[in-house]
Order: structure tokens, then C-alpha cells, then sequence
């Protein structure tokens, strides 16, 4: 979804209908312009990008509900600067990756990384590269790699 060229926010104001959701991640990621382009009436203040790196700047400190029309609601709430996993167990990680989870479960290797290992004994590396339906998408694969770094799930 960009809020520059507009690609995604049809879609995405599909998505919120009906529901209450929470903008939630680091700070100065746009957040509050993504709200901006979804409702403008909710004004929401944003700050420039900062020229040395790139980034917004941390501007939103409260939690604020908007209702979107169409009968969804979605708050807007202030970003954090950092994001750890280190109270998570490798298992924990594991399960936040539902598509994956599902796959392994054909894998030939009860300790399979989903790295190196043949194609034809990782059947999270083939239902990445068939794509389609219930595929998994190589975006989602190079996070649970990043995430988990390397580590096998201990039972499955």
C-alpha cells in the first residue's frame, strides 16, 4: 500500500470495513499518512522525512479512534522505536507464521531450516516457488528466516 502513488488503498479500505484496527509499528513508518489517504478528514499531523536517513519522525503520542465510512473504525496510535523478540522462544516465532507452519508439516525433515535443504525434501521451499493458491510468498519466507535466525522447530 502507498499512500504516494495510491496503489493498495482500495483494497486495504475493503479490508478495514466492518472491523476496528489498529495502525501499529515503529515510529515515523507513516502510519498517520496512511490514515490520511484512507480518511482525510482525520488530519492526522505528520512530519517530513528526514533528509540524512530517509525516515519520518515520531510525531503522533496518543491513540485516537477514527470511523471510516463504511462502518469500519481504525486507531491510530503512537509508534514505538524499538521491537524485540528476545521473550519469544523459536517455537513462539514459528507459530506467527501460520502458512509456514502448515507446510512444514510435509516436509521430509522433522528438523528442516527451509534453507538449504533439497527442494524436494522442503515442501515450504516448493510451496514458495509454485506460488498460487495457499502458496507461501518469498517475502514471508525471508522474515521467518530473518526472525527466527536459522533455528529448526523443535515439534511439529
Amino acid at each position: 500500500t502507498s499512500t504516494l502513488s495510491g496503489q493498495g488503498l482500495e483494497e486495504l479500505q475493503g479490508l478495514l470495513k466492518g472491523h476496528v484496527s489498529i495502525m501499529v509499528g515503529q515510529s515515523g513508518v507513516g502510519k498517520s499518512s496512511l490514515l490520511n489517504s484512507l480518511l482525510p478528514a482525520a488530519n492526522a499531523r505528520v512530519g517530513a522525512l528526514s533528509s540524512a536517513t530517509g525516515l519520518g519522525a515520531h510525531t503522533t503520542s496518543h491513540a485516537e479512534l477514527h470511523r471510516l465510512k463504511g462502518k469500519g473504525k481504525v486507531i491510530d496510535c503512537a509508534g514505538f522505536r524499538d521491537f524485540g523478540l528476545w521473550h519469544l522462544s523459536t517455537d513462539d516465532i514459528h507459530e506467527g507464521f501460520v502458512e509456514i507452519a502448515r507446510e512444514a508439516k510435509g516436509c521430509k525433515f522433522r528438523d528442516c531450516l527451509h534453507r538449504d535443504e533439497p527442494e524436494d525434501a522442503c515442501q515450504v521451499k516448493r510451496s514458495t516457488r509454485e506460488g498460487g493458491r495457499g502458496a507461501i510468498h518469498p517475502l514471508r519466507l525471508a522474515s521467518f528466516h530473518r526472525l527466527s535466525g536459522g533455528t529448526s522447530v523443535s515439534s511439529r
